[in-house]
């Protein structure tokens, strides 16, 4: 065990980009990248991914609204406007024909997000420059 297992050489990303400099420990040629700029990504991606969870959840509490799911006047996430609708008698009464059709919606939006989260998940791991 121990090192002699390991290849001689760590393989690099092709994509991986950097300064090159003098290893410390190998005194070998080497691509360097600061961490400083890394983590000016990592903060990069948190902040984008919050804003597109935030959106996410947005979309969420509206179709819970037009399901009816947050009936509770007090509840921190009740919108009397959407979910007036969900009452009896109204276009998405539970009971009635339509009453899938914020499902529906909201199924077919996680779809979507789902999709362009993924390339956005792809292009944020790209700036943060990864071996």
């Amino acid at each position: 065990m121990g090192v002699e297992d390991k290849p001689e050489f760590e393989l690099v990303r092709p994509a991986y980009y950097g300064t090159l400099r003098i290893s410390p420990i190998t005194h070998l040629p080497e691509i360097h990248y600061h961490r400083l700029n890394r983590m000016y990504h990592y903060l990069f991606s948190f902040a984008v991914t919050i804003v597109l969870l935030c959106g996410t959840m947005f979309v969420m509490v509206c179709s819970f609204n037009l399901q009816g799911y947050m009936s509770a006047k007090d509840s921190l996430f009740h919108v009397e406007l959407l979910h007036r609708y969900s009452e009896p008698g109204a276009i998405f009464d539970p009971l009635g024909p339509y009453s899938l059709v914020p499902v529906i919606i909201h199924s077919l939006f996680i779809m979507q997000c789902n999709e362009r989260y993924s390339s956005v998940a792809l292009w944020l791991t790209e700036k943060e420059n990864h071996r």
